[in-house]
């Protein structure tokens, strides 16, 4: 993730997917193309340059950190969540006012306040007792499992429910535990504004969804070297409970101790303030405009 990727352009009408991709393009000549991550990046700027060359590539860096994978100098513009990105991207000769700050693109429902009533009687929940969501990344789980039986011996001082996402092999998991869980299509929006703590891999868009409700995030053992940074970057804004006796000790400490994370959870509070929302989409519309 550290070694900057080959920058000039070329068109290899022998490999499939830039011919895939350049069908596309020459088919619908889009006016944006929008890219989240390292795959694709050489075929749709080559595609572009081939098919469609006055259309603008955007880059949203989905990460707390930077993966040089998604550094070319060819992206009209790049999103990204903090200045740590923004003066790597800076120092690797991308232009500085091609770069902006924003949030994470998130459903316009995450961050509203949920009718906590409601959602606590429709998941039979205890009114009197925390909820705790523990979120499911897609991949490489076996310390969520570990989460989900340290979760199972706090069923009576949580309520507790998992969200799995696309693994189902974790909703069993869960289920035959007697946790609830709920997997995809199930909107998930109200469980992150009526949790109290959430659980989960130091997984960026998990991570997101809870600071954006400025929610305690409990973060379990990172499973790439992403997470792993992640984790460091935001060491004041979540807390590491990397091991089942840390996660043990982190539950037992927020029902005893109602100030054990008031610094995590003010820091959590206000990392966003400076994040207005909606910047991403409001440059697209003026891009499109121009």
């Amino acid at each position: 993730m550290d070694k900057l990727p080959k920058q000039e352009v070329l068109y290899k009408p022998k490999k499939p997917y830039y011919v895939k991709v350049y069908n596309i393009f020459s088919r619908y000549k889009p006016a944006l193309i929008i890219l989240n991550g390292p795959n694709l990046i050489d075929e749709a700027l080559a595609a572009r340059l081939k098919a469609c060359p006055d259309s603008k590539v955007i880059m949203l860096v989905g990460e707390y950190v930077l993966t040089k994978r998604l550094i070319n100098k060819n992206i009209d513009y790049y999103f990204a969540d903090n200045i740590g990105i923004k003066t790597t991207l800076v120092n690797s000769e991308i232009p500085e006012d091609k770069i902006i700050l924003s949030d994470f693109p998130m459903g316009p429902d995450f961050g509203k306040p949920a009718d906590k009533k409601a959602l606590f009687a429709e998941y039979k929940f205890d009114p009197d007792k925390p909820l705790a969501l523990i979120a499911v990344p897609p991949y490489d789980n076996a310390e969520i499992k570990d989460a989900i039986d340290v979760i199972k011996n706090f069923k009576d001082e949580f309520n507790s429910i998992i969200d799995c996402g696309k693994d189902r092999d974790m909703l069993v998991y869960a289920r035959d535990r007697g946790i609830k869980a709920i997997n995809e299509g199930k909107d998930v929006s109200p469980l992150y504004s009526a949790a109290d703590v959430v659980i989960s891999r130091p997984a960026s868009r998990i991570v997101a969804k809870a600071l954006y409700n400025e929610k305690l995030f409990f973060a379990l053992e990172p499973g790439n070297e992403i997470e792993k940074r992640t984790l460091e970057y935001l060491k004041d804004v979540i807390v590491s409970a990397v091991h089942d006796s840390r996660l043990t000790a982190a539950l037992h400490s927020f029902l005893t101790d109602k100030n054990a994370f008031a610094d995590v959870k003010k820091n959590a509070g206000e990392y966003y303030k400076e994040h207005k929302r909606g910047v991403l989409f409001a440059f697209l519309e003026e891009l499109l405009k121009a």
